[in-house]
């Protein structure tokens, strides 16, 4: 492994991190400034205390409360970047800083990781997986609209933390398969650590799976969705092997910092800073609905997958259907292992289809949770293509890395380079196929209208006369912008 390391290759991450952040800028012609954030920029620039502003969620979420100031605070930076950097340059440019700095933080955490814990990938072959969620309609459509940033950082979590604990999980196993074991015990019936290893609960390891779990749920109601999904992973896997009692604990105690954060700290945070107390209610979700729900979001979670492997159908089943037969004619041509061995591999097999399998009911959970507490999510095509898929993907984009891992072992030379020509069909295909999902998301209710004022906006800005076409939010930004523009004082209109 050690030698794999040494000749790991950057420059085709290096290539898709130019693509990965110029990309989108360039599919959108500079961008798409969304209704929300002519009202949120303004906001977050105003002469007021930063806790104040980032605080406040009546303000920042248009009176809804979902704990999520983490968030707040990277579309403050966006907001102060775009004021003070761009706009004097050409104020017409919509992508937001965190949509460059994220693709760039995605490809390092992917390229480490990948590199820690996919001894069998190649630097191509790893390129060219993350390239299937970088080339997805969802990922363009997201980091080319000037909108929040808690969906991108979130998946960005989730695939840190995902790395983090298949890293711990290796590490162990290869620490306890190094260490002597009774000649009579078998190997099958001894799957437990040493009781010294047991006992550790605060470790290091511990702490950065605390800190990443935090990390998720502070941006994102979702974030901490997938946190609880962890908690219930890790339990169960604690449960069988007893290897990892200090990543449950530290995620477990996340999750319940998290509830401590939503329902206390924050609120009082909230009241001390601007004298009110956020309700509740747009938490509450109806749970009515949720079992009609239920349908929707497995097709939801049917056609994300299929946005990032291929974009469309028929592409996604005939490559997997490629990719199938070819490991299943390299198993046929492998030359018989011993009874043990073979043991061991359903074993491995048997675990991670259990957990994979944990993974997708957490997620249909979650989108009909989704689905029932804001259906737009599901019944506006422009919502399904953008934003709140992202972090369903990394998830996707990890089980990408575990699968090709474990089945590339098996394969000779000449059916790794049909895996990777399986890999970049899906690619080209997402490419070809995002200029029909623009179209579907151009026509959408909310989008449409959205995109057709901003580019009104970036016309006015170009000819410095406001078009009265414009709607109130966009009218407003537009003198916000003129004034950010040459570098005045900006007061809202009464």
């Amino acid at each position: 492994m050690n030698s794999s390391r040494t000749r790991f290759a950057w420059w085709p991450y290096a290539l898709l991190a130019l693509v990965a952040t110029l990309g989108p800028a360039l599919f959108w012609e500079g961008g798409t400034l969304e209704r929300e954030t002519t009202l949120f920029i303004p906001q977050y620039t105003a002469d007021r205390p930063l806790l104040a502003k980032i605080f406040d969620p009546y303000a920042n979420d248009f009176g809804t409360y979902q704990a999520r100031e983490l968030s707040y605070f990277v579309d403050y930076l966006d907001a102060q970047v775009y004021t003070r950097v761009v706009a004097p340059i050409d104020a017409t440019f919509f992508i937001p800083a965190s949509a460059f700095l994220v693709p760039l933080l995605f490809l390092l955490v992917f390229a480490r990781g990948v590199r820690r814990t996919a001894a069998h990938l190649d630097a191509l072959t790893g390129a060219l997986i993350l390239a299937c969620f970088v080339s997805s309609f969802v990922f363009v459509s997201t980091m080319g609209v000037f909108y929040r940033s808690g969906k991108p950082l979130v998946a960005l979590a989730i695939l840190a933390f995902l790395f983090h604990v298949r890293g711990v999980h290796q590490a162990r196993q290869s620490s306890q398969s190094t260490q002597p074991t009774q000649p009579t015990q078998p190997e099958l019936s001894a799957p437990h650590p040493p009781r010294r290893l047991r006992r550790r609960i605060l470790t290091r390891d511990g702490a950065i799976a605390f800190a990443l779990a935090m990390f998720a749920g502070l941006l994102d109601r979702q974030g901490v969705f997938y946190v609880l999904i962890g908690c219930g992973v890790l339990f169960v896997h604690d449960g069988r092997m007893r290897r990892m009692p200090d990543l449950l604990m530290a995620t477990c105690a996340a999750a319940a910092a998290l509830h401590v954060y939503n329902v206390f700290l924050a609120p009082a945070v909230v009241h001390q800073l601007n004298g009110y107390w956020p309700s509740f209610q747009y938490q509450k979700v109806p749970l009515k609905h949720f079992p009609l729900r239920i349908v929707p979001a497995l097709r939801m979670l049917a056609e994300e997958s299929c946005v990032m492997l291929g974009g469309s159908w028929w592409l996604t089943l005939a490559c997997l259907a490629v990719a199938g037969i070819v490991v299943l004619r390299a198993r046929r041509r492998a030359p018989g292992s011993s009874a043990p061995g073979d043991a061991i591999a359903r074993q491995h097999a048997g675990r991670t289809l259990l957990y994979a399998g944990l993974v997708l009911i957490g997620h249909v959970v979650m989108f009909a949770l989704m689905i029932a507490r804001h259906p737009f999510i599901y019944e506006w095509i422009d919502h399904r293509y953008w934003y709140y898929p992202l972090p369903c993907l990394a998830v996707l984009l990890f089980a990408l890395v575990v699968a090709w891992d474990a089945v590339l072992p098996r394969l000779g030379r000449g059916d790794r380079r049909v895996m990777q020509l399986v890999l970049a069909a899906l690619v080209l295909g997402n490419v070809l196929s995002l200029p029909r999902d623009r179209d579907l998301m151009l026509g959408g209710p909310w989008f449409s209208q959205a995109h057709l004022q901003s580019e009104r906006l970036q016309e006015s800005l170009r000819s410095g006369t406001m078009d009265e076409s414009l709607e109130p939010t966009y009218q407003t930004f537009f003198s916000y912008a003129e004034a950010a523009r040459e570098g005045k004082a900006w007061t809202p209109r009464k």
